[in-house]
């Protein structure tokens, strides 16, 4: 009895803890690479969440166990490439990586280079397998609806979309409820890029009564551009011109929800609560919003939001649009100095950080160095520059260094690129200045040319 109940137990136990799958390949391009998988943690902010990582060895053979307790949509950075990836709980995948193509150093600086998407191919699979069955509906379905698109765009109301809908339906039949929920929610957006003036009538048909799919990437994609700028877009309307006061002297989702039943009857709550996240995520980067009444707002939901999903989406929305502005933390890095050793940013706290990003062929960095150079020498007791290098060569800016005697942190961004997203790197110079704590003071910060060491000495006197 014990045993029965001890397997009953580790079951259970399996289902709300995840169960392992694992990936494994052979590439020997890929020898001593480390490969990271990720997913998205939702689909509203698309903040990537990593789930898995593995080195390959010497022989190019790769192994990485990943533990999932629902079917997850999972990618991984491969050079110029984006590999895609549907994994459900339980199974083992045989993957070919595509030939490694590294990024140039044009693309790793460029903060607007997009990766080729691209399905891994899976060795072990079968014709009921949700990679090939999303594959080759995707395949099959962009094909059919590129011939079509016109007649079903101009003509919305005579349009044949139904048999079109009808025709798909028949041709991939499936078992799969995650694959027959993709189809549904992708044949549901050709019926809205049919009934395009009636979105009333789409959200009826296809979200009022449905369980909220927040994993399944067909349906998050429909939602997502249903309700694409809806605040903003719902208070010009004579329903919902109370949206603004709702959100900027209430701070009320309470209000916003009432208000949000002027227009659709939604009496499902948690599709209401969702669409009040999408809204508020929108309108951060919308100017008819203050920003401040957004957080607040969000912050409400946040509190008294029951439901986990939208706790998670909640937290990663003020996560997005708190990033670098002041008062919040600065992004994280680990960088290599010119002796190859990793430096960690907590490890400058205790010492305001002005941070900078710059390169050898810059005549604006060159020129604000002599000036860090008499910052760092007369505030050392309470200011630590750094300066990160953005050169595919290392070795340039750091012999300019040595010449000109420059002894304050030079870090390379070399195995971190992604640290100019991170700090949104589009021109060179430029400057933060971080407090002791680790918090942007000036995002982004004066140069030490435009009068930065006055706006320091009114920081340091505020904070006596």
């Amino acid at each position: 009895m014990k045993k029965v109940i001890l397997i009953i137990l580790l079951f259970i136990s399996g289902i709300i803890y995840g169960q392992d799958v694992t990936i494994e390949g052979e590439n020997i391009s890929y020898k001593g690479d480390e490969l990271i998988f990720y997913t998205y943690s939702d689909y509203i902010t698309k903040i990537p969440k990593e789930i898995g990582r593995c080195i390959v060895d010497t022989s190019g053979h790769f192994l990485c166990n990943i533990s999932i307790n629902k079917t997850e949509y999972c990618f991984i950075y491969l050079g110029v490439y984006k590999g895609m990836i549907f994994l459900e709980p339980g199974n083992n995948y045989k993957i070919n990586l595509p030939p490694k193509t590294e990024k140039t150093f044009e693309e790793k600086v460029n903060p607007f280079f997009e990766e080729c998407e691209l399905y891994l191919g899976i060795k072990n699979s079968n014709n009921n397998e949700l990679n090939i069955l999303i594959r080759t509906f995707d395949e099959f379905y962009e094909g059919y609806i590129q011939d079509r698109f016109l007649n079903i765009y101009r003509n919305a109301s005579n349009s044949n979309v139904d048999t079109i809908i009808d025709y798909i339906d028949s041709v991939f039949v499936s078992d799969n409820l995650d694959f027959l929920n993709y189809k549904k929610y992708k044949c549901a957006s050709l019926k809205n890029l049919a009934y395009q003036r009636n979105i009333k009538y789409v959200v009826k048909e296809y979200f009022l009564n449905q369980a909220v799919l927040y994993n399944n990437i067909a349906y998050m994609h429909l939602f997502n551009r249903l309700f694409d700028n809806y605040f903003s877009f719902y208070s010009r309307t004579k329903e919902g011109e109370r949206v603004f006061s709702d959100i900027v002297y209430a701070k009320s989702p309470k209000y916003i929800s009432e208000t949000l039943n002027n227009n659709i009857a939604l009496s499902n709550d948690t599709l209401k609560e969702l669409i009040i996240l999408k809204g508020l995520h929108d309108a951060f980067y919308d100017y008819d919003f203050p920003f401040s009444p957004l957080l607040q707002t969000l912050d409400s939901v946040l509190t008294l939001t029951t439901i986990p999903e939208h706790k998670l989406i909640a937290e990663n929305i003020k996560q997005k649009v708190t990033k670098l502005r002041t008062g919040y933390p600065s992004p994280v890095f680990e960088l290599f100095d010119k002796d190859s050793t990793l430096w960690k940013s907590g490890q400058f706290k205790g010492k305001y950080v002005y941070l900078n990003f710059c390169t050898d062929w810059s005549y604006t960095c060159k020129k604000d160095l002599e000036t860090l150079k008499k910052l760092q020498q007369e505030h050392n007791n309470v200011l630590q520059v750094v300066t990160i290098s953005a050169d595919e060569d290392f070795n340039k800016l750091l012999d300019y260094f040595n010449e000109k005697k420059y002894n304050w942190k030079l870090l390379h961004f070399g195995n971190y690129p992604e640290i100019l997203k991170e700090y949104k790197i589009k021109a060179y110079p430029i400057y933060y200045l971080i407090d002791p704590y680790g918090k942007l003071v000036m995002s982004p910060a004066p140069s030490p040319n435009e009068n930065f060491e006055l706006y320091f000495f009114k920081i340091l006197r505020s904070r006596k």
